[in-house]
């Protein structure tokens, strides 16, 4: 390399430094603004070099299988939420569920009012079950229109497969459960 080279990208690795915080917001602006079209290229490009991408996360597995586990359970531990989300997807995918999305657990948890379906008390917002109203066994689907929440020991209690207490209908006066009958916002929404 030439000294003038040289020069250019010492000067270039300096204005990075210096200016830090400045394009960390510029790219996070961008991102933001141009989300969609990123995610579909991202789809768009994975879709077509599937095999390849599967055989370098092989390889870099392979490689260091330590620091790979080491980043699978850090990031597991930090993703808490995500990590029931992606769960119970995968479960309802093998179980070969006619229709699966992503459900988004806190919109689930303020539409049914915090309230068990099954005996009707209060759920902790940590800890409680989404349970599918027609079991997933029987051919339900893994929607929220599908899911309710439920006490850990209610589910339990209960069972899978049993019909009758799943298919309570809502109770009609929303004041006397605390319910909402329409949630504030949608399924995936930020607010």
């Amino acid at each position: 390399m030439s000294a003038r080279t040289i020069k250019k990208l010492a000067a270039e690795r300096a204005y990075r430094e210096t200016h830090r915080e400045e394009r960390a917001a510029y790219q996070r602006a961008y991102y933001e603004k141009h989300r969609e079209n990123i995610t579909a290229a991202q789809r768009a490009y994975y879709e077509a070099h599937r095999e390849e991408e599967a055989a370098r996360s092989r390889a870099r597995y392979e490689a260091n299988p330590e620091r790979e586990a080491a980043r699978k359970r850090d990031w597991r531990k930090a993703n808490r939420g995500l990590v029931s989300v992606y769960q119970a997807r995968r479960r309802a995918l093998k179980a070969g569920a006619p229709r699966v999305e992503k459900i988004d657990r806190a919109y689930v948890y303020e539409r049914d009012g915090g309230r068990c379906h099954i005996c009707r008390k209060k759920a902790p917002q940590r800890g409680f079950h989404l349970d599918h109203l027609i079991p997933l066994s029987k051919g339900g689907e893994h929607t929220h229109d599908n899911v309710a929440v439920a006490h850990a020991s209610c589910n339990a209690r209960r069972g899978a497969g049993r019909l009758p207490a799943q298919l309570r209908l809502p109770d009609p006066s929303p004041s006397s459960t605390g319910a909402t009958t329409s949630p504030t916002r949608e399924p995936g929404s930020d607010a």
